[in-house]
């Protein structure tokens, strides 16, 4: 029998839940597409319920014995073919995305795609989300930190990314062989940053919520984390933010923009037993570790 020792000292409305996986607990793989679809009968030209990212967990109902699975996701069932799914989690190709009502300073996480299913509560603007796929009827099914629920895509802006320009460059290597990047920033500001990869994922948002647009790199990505680092843009200029207690980066950082708090948390150890939490609030331009989590699995 497996016991679980778990080291809280974060608070507890910050803490993620464990999605569990069991034997019908499949994963979407589109190979060499990054979405597949749902669909309505086991037939590859039957209506489309929707789109879903490579990575998004599904829940086997049934088996077609034509190649294809009965499967929910989230609060909708439809088919889809055995080829794209798995029982070994592939990496996520879900997006990043922020929560943006224009005409209110919130959304409401549903359990359902539609208005008149159960609230799973207010998510404030400005929270990022994973969106994990969209319904045919303009739903997207999302990932927070602690859930999983719909909202209307109307309400959701994208991050956007982009890949290394011509602005960046390599200059050098760490002793320990990671890239030295060099980048011009967009108010002609030189700027220097380590990454794990040649080619680091750029994006902009307000961080450190005072309004202002701050730079965040992507300084490495693996199978279950991806680490960040923020320059946050203040008097003209962008400054790096320290992070105290963090030796890689903010590993899967999500904003809290209400609290003013910033949450980084990762997946280790040997098939995924080990989780860390560490939540932090700004003081000035650098990061101010607030409390911390560990949660070991133990035999």
């Amino acid at each position: 029998m497996k016991r679980f020792l778990c080291v809280l000292l974060i608070l507890c409305l910050l803490l993620p839940s464990a999605f569990a996986a069991g034997a019908n607990t499949y994963y979407i793989n589109g190979l060499t597409a990054d979405r597949v679809h749902l669909r309505a009968q086991p037939n590859a030209n039957a209506q489309s319920q929707g789109l879903y990212f490579t990575g998004t967990e599904v829940e086997r109902i049934s088996t077609s014995g034509s190649g294809w699975l009965y499967v929910k996701i989230g609060s909708e069932t439809g088919y889809i073919q055995q080829d794209y799914l798995t029982q070994t989690q592939p990496l996520s190709q879900a997006p990043l995305y922020v929560v943006n009502n224009t005409s209110s300073t919130w959304v409401n996480l549903r359990a359902g795609a539609g208005t008149n299913t159960t609230s799973l509560g207010r998510i404030d603007n400005g929270t990022s989300v994973w969106v994990l796929g969209e319904t045919k009827s303009g739903w997207s099914y999302v990932e927070t930190l602690t859930q999983r629920g719909y909202m209307m895509t109307s309400f959701l802006k994208a991050v956007e990314t982009a890949q290394e320009s011509p602005k960046t460059c390599i200059v050098g290597k760490t002793g320990e062989g990671d890239y030295i990047h060099q980048l011009t920033a967009d108010n002609g500001q030189t700027l220097y940053f380590t990454s794990t990869d040649a080619a680091p994922a750029l994006s902009k948002a307000d961080v450190n919520f005072d309004g202002q647009q701050d730079l965040i790199v992507r300084v490495s990505q693996g199978a279950s984390n991806s680490y960040y680092e923020f320059f946050v843009y203040t008097g003209g200029r962008y400054v790096y933010a320290e992070h105290t207690g963090m030796v890689y980066g903010l590993s899967n950082y999500q904003l809290f923009p209400t609290q003013r708090m910033v949450l980084s948390q990762a997946t280790n150890g040997h098939a995924g037993a080990l989780h860390e939490w560490h939540l932090f609030r700004w003081n000035g331009t650098n990061l101010q570790l607030v409390r911390s989590a560990v949660s070991v699995q133990r035999e």
